[in-house]
């Protein structure tokens, strides 16, 4: 049924750049539930913790207009490759930090890896996707309000296993 289905170059589009789309968020909203083993493993405040968040979001929301200068200037695919290859790396680092400004310092690396997600994304669409199709955009849309829903089963993944092993 599957071979059935034709995906015009458009819509490949759209889901190749949702899918890191949905990453850029999905990211994001996995860090809090581990929070409270980090509270106790760092012994760290909730609000110190939230400070990591701040820096990750903040970092990204400073950064997106000048890589969208570089993104212009350079082209989108390098620094879209590259900026979420930083975001993942960071995030997946997290799981072997030991202290907490080791966290700090990997959302910050995250946020800027994240910058670079809007700029390159939107460049590419509007260089690759047919104005007639911008239909299709939706579902880039789609992928960040779906991002919401993949860490409600992984509310506390840690009960299963260490606060680092849930992080990896």
């Amino acid at each position: 049924m599957l071979s059935s289905l034709s995906f015009g170059r458009d819509s490949r589009v759209n889901a190749l750049l949702g899918a890191g789309h949905f990453l850029s968020h999905f990211y994001q909203l996995c860090l809090p539930p581990v929070f409270i083993a980090w509270q106790q493993a760092f012994g760290v405040s909730f609000a110190e913790l939230g400070l990591a968040m701040a820096v990750m979001s903040a970092a990204a929301a400073l950064l997106q207009t000048p890589m969208g200068f570089l993104v212009d200037r350079y082209g989108a695919r390098p620094f879209l490759i590259g900026g979420t290859l930083m975001m993942t790396l960071s995030i997946a680092a997290m799981g072997f930090a030991t202290a907490y400004w080791q966290v700090v310092g990997l959302a910050l690396l995250s946020g800027v890896g994240n910058s670079v997600i809007h700029p390159s994304d939107y460049a590419i669409l509007s260089g690759s996707v047919d104005r007639a199709n911008w239909a299709d955009h939706s579902l880039f849309t789609l992928s960040s309000v779906i991002s919401g829903l993949p860490p409600l089963p992984r509310r506390r993944p840690h009960l299963c296993c260490s606060w680092a092993g849930a992080a990896r």
